[in-house]
């Protein structure tokens, strides 16, 4: 039979630190009724900004790897499975490389130690150190033992009834039960669970800090699970790990106490730690919400945060639509992985009316504009169809000012765009991809 399929556009990229583009794109095989994921690697022979993206060679099917870290190096998980099929029983392999290629570690925990690795929005999420030594991740925990009514030997003291029920997060997290935080040594090649999470908390998006210290979010396991993937009004908050919970010296040692930074709020979730480590921002509300998705606020706490201190809001609910800006609030229930675009700025994607725009944030005033990238080439710009009726969904973001992004409009698909942005936010080039 003959392949029909659909270009969804970009879904993934990452600037790597060679200068160019590591770029996914999603391609709906009707055929087999699948998505299939497309890597390639985009580059440019002029500075960032001023000259087309093409591809290096030929996409590879694959899917990305969990992140990217400093110097170019960057960690793919995957399974292990004798049987094929990436069982959810299969234990994980996590690999270590170079952009060049080489491969600097492999391991494969044990499976008491962790099962496969999260890669979902909500839980997932790898930073490295600053080094590139150490990587934190998230990861389902080992299945519990169970016994079996007709069992010859006896059980464990902790097993549980083999056909006992087990909640899992639902819709497109079925088979995430229950999950944890680990930390890898990549000149080891060991891995450290990070031990202490609160057992009434489903950590996820974790932050290594330079001082060792892990900042995550942490949702209420509530009555329910399901919804989790659209539905953002449940109770969540900001952690912090310190060192001592995961570095090998202390696994002897008790558990240290995990310290709740967002007291007071019903929402803190997705926390980015600044390029310096002196600060993290995220996303939440003080108050309660019952609808799924509300105007959120951007907050910022200084790191190591100082006894009693409190979020400062950069910015505030909006209580009423702007019909000159357009702007209406922040609408985005995550922020991008790596969303700093200066050490005092960073952009993310909510709607301005009705397209979806690049914000950006100076984080000492609050101030936020909108990026809006020029037109394709090849892409005329119609009566109706100006520069800022396209789209821009941000996927990664660096210091020195490059922006990547999915750059579209209803008549145009998504493609990888690079952006340079000036000291001030303001729009010094940009790149088009195919």
């Amino acid at each position: 039979s003959s392949f029909v399929g659909r270009d969804s556009g970009p879904a993934w990229g990452r600037i790597m630190h060679s200068g160019g583009v590591l770029a996914q794109r999603r391609l709906r095989d009707v055929t087999q009724d699948k998505q299939r994921s497309f890597m390639t690697l985009l580059t440019t022979t002029a500075p960032a900004g001023s000259g087309p993206l093409t591809p290096a060679a030929p996409p590879l099917e694959s899917s990305p790897p969990l992140e990217v870290g400093p110097g170019g190096i960057f960690l793919r998980a995957s399974t292990v499975d004798k049987k094929g099929g990436g069982s959810d029983d299969a234990p994980a392999l996590l690999e270590v490389f170079r952009d060049d290629g080489e491969l600097l570690a492999s391991v494969s925990p044990p499976a008491d130690v962790h099962g496969k690795v999260l890669v979902d929005p909500t839980f997932s999420g790898a930073t490295w150190s600053p080094d590139g030594r150490y990587v934190v991740y998230a990861a389902a925990l080992p299945k519990p033992k169970t016994k079996g009514f007709f069992d010859v030997k006896p059980p464990a003291p902790d097993a549980e009834d083999e056909f006992a029920f087990r909640e899992d997060w639902g819709e497109a997290y079925t088979g995430t039960h229950a999950h944890s935080l680990f930390v890898l040594d990549v000149h080891t090649a060991t891995v450290h669970p990070v031990r202490g999470v609160p057992p009434t908390v489903a950590p996820g998006t974790p932050q290594l800090a330079p001082d060792g210290g892990v900042v995550y979010s942490g949702v209420e396991l509530g009555a329910t699970r399901l919804g989790i993937v659209y539905c953002v009004n449940r109770p969540c908050g900001i952690y912090r790990a310190p060192p001592e919970s995961w570095q090998a010296a202390a696994d002897e040692q008790p558990a240290p106490e995990h310290e709740l930074l967002t007291r007071g709020m019903f929402l803190a979730t997705s926390p980015r730690l600044a390029p310096a480590g002196d600060g993290v921002v995220f996303v939440g509300r003080r108050e309660r919400f019952d609808t799924h998705q509300t105007c959120l606020q951007l907050l910022h706490l200084p790191y190591p945060p100082p006894a009693g201190a409190e979020p400062r809001v950069v910015v505030d609910v909006v209580r009423s639509f702007d019909a000159d800006s357009a702007w209406g609030g922040l609408y985005a229930a995550a922020l991008p992985r790596r969303c700093f675009a200066s050490e005092d700025s960073v952009v993310l994607s909510t709607p301005w009316g009705s397209r979806l725009g690049l914000t950006r944030v100076h984080l000492p005033t609050g101030g936020v504009s909108r990026v809006v990238p020029p037109l394709p080439p090849g892409a005329a710009a119609g009566e109706l169809e100006g520069a800022g009726e396209w789209s821009a969904a941000v996927l990664d973001a660096l210091p020195d000012g490059r922006v990547l992004c999915a750059h579209s409009s209803p008549r145009h698909p998504a493609r990888h765009c690079l952006l340079a942005l000036g000291g001030g936010g303001e729009l010094a080039g940009a790149s088009h991809g195919p």
